[in-house]
């Protein structure tokens, strides 16, 4: 089977690139909250417990944004034979699905606790055989990347 359409190409980016990459602006949020809690402490006991406030919001983010970069699409192809097949990576390790265009779902979702920014991935679920992955706002892909995904049915 070969190749027919190209339907996402993105480079390729390592897992802790992503997660780096992914983190940036959440540890300076961390930073500089606790930062903020500290200054505002008065005794040392107090200081103590905003040091370590700080690291639990740390380490909730870091955990959190460590399963949005776990998957990483890289490429969709649309096959002749009307089979869809996806190159994606499982943290750094190349993994190739590949299935027919009526057995693939694809829906497009936003987390739900966020309150500060809406945060869409897509969930490419194939029941028959347990497939499924979600693929995050990280790396190359954007909301953009999402929404022309999920809008598209794989069809001509």
């Amino acid at each position: 089977m070969d190749a027919s359409k190209s339907l996402v190409s993105f480079p390729y980016k390592t897992f802790s690139a992503r997660l780096i990459s992914s983190m940036k602006i959440t540890t300076i949020f961390v930073i500089i909250l606790t930062i903020v809690m500290c200054l505002s402490s008065t005794t040392n006991p107090e200081i103590i417990i905003s040091l370590l406030v700080g690291l639990v919001i740390f380490i909730f983010y870091f955990l959190e944004h460590r399963k949005w970069s776990r998957y990483y699409i890289t490429n969709i192809f649309q096959l002749t034979g009307n089979k869809i097949k996806i190159i994606y990576y499982d943290k750094d390790d190349r993994k190739e699905y590949t299935t027919e265009n009526e057995s693939l779902k694809i829906n497009k979702k936003f987390v739900w606790y966020k309150t500060r920014g809406r945060v869409p991935y897509l969930i490419f679920q194939n029941k028959n055989d347990n497939f499924k992955i979600k693929q995050y706002d990280v790396g190359s892909w954007d909301e953009t990347a999402i929404d022309n995904i999920a809008k598209s049915s794989f069809k001509d």
